[in-house]
């Protein structure tokens, strides 16, 4: 290696400082390309990621109605990896992972475009209101969602501190819902156990649910598991409820 170094410096030396410059942009332009392609050729902007992972898929264009965006820089202790959207009501809610989904006219189609979990999936849309779970990796709900609530507080030794609570949950996508949905609940049942969360609205029609629950959640499996939806109107009364099987 060092005599095959030494000779490409021996014959660099030869050659003008102009031929020089070329041949190290040439290696650099080789190089960079190397990298690009081993990072498994990602696109500058991450709608043209999406747009590509659909080509690539055979999946036709859909309409982008989710899409991780910048974090609000408030100083959280959160991983450069994780988006966040920002619901209507103020909520900063965190993602781990950079996903998007994007709507047909029957199907939903969702994309993790993180490094090791990328993939995209497609699911069936029913009419009216629909639940997509945002899934890791394709298999399992994992606790990749979750918002922080902060302000004064006190430490566990009863001192004055700004404390942050970081609350974890499943997320949902509730897509086409009713104008006149104020709030939303989803319950899961699994195991025997019911879970329940509530939801944020993202835009109207739109609305991320969140399955709240202590333990992990890379075990909850969503093949067969029953779940009750419920939509409430401004007053708090009832304004649909629907059972289905995810």
């Amino acid at each position: 290696m060092k005599k095959w170094w030494k000779k490409l410096k021996r014959r660099l030396e030869s050659i003008s400082r102009g031929d020089q410059t070329v041949f190290y942009l040439t290696w650099s332009v080789l190089l960079s390309f190397g990298i690009w392609m081993r990072l498994g050729c990602p696109l500058p902007s991450k709608e043209m990621e999406f747009r590509r992972m659909e080509r690539t898929h055979l999946l036709p264009r859909s309409e982008i109605v989710l899409s991780y965006g910048t974090r609000s820089g408030d100083g959280l202790q959160v991983s450069r990896e994780d988006g966040s959207v920002l619901a209507l009501d103020g909520t900063e809610l965190y993602l781990r992972g950079r996903w998007m989904a994007g709507v047909l006219e029957d199907k939903a189609v969702v994309a993790c475009l993180s490094g090791n979990g990328r993939y995209i999936r497609s699911f069936h849309l029913n009419s009216g209101p629909s639940l997509v779970p945002l899934l890791w990796r394709g298999e399992y709900l994992d606790n990749v969602g979750y918002w922080v609530a902060h302000g004064p507080g006190k430490t566990p030794e009863g001192n004055p501190a700004y404390v942050y609570n970081y609350h974890n949950f499943a997320p949902f996508l509730l897509l086409n819902a009713p104008e006149e949905v104020s709030s939303a609940e989803i319950t899961v049942r699994l195991e025997g156990e019911e879970c329940s969360g509530g939801g944020w609205q993202l835009k109207d029609g739109i609305w991320l649910l969140g399955i709240e629950r202590e333990q992990q959640l890379d075990k909850w499996a969503t093949g067969g598991t029953a779940y009750i939806l419920r939509l409430f109107r401004e007053d708090g009364s009832l304004l649909l409820e629907r059972e289905g099987v995810l």
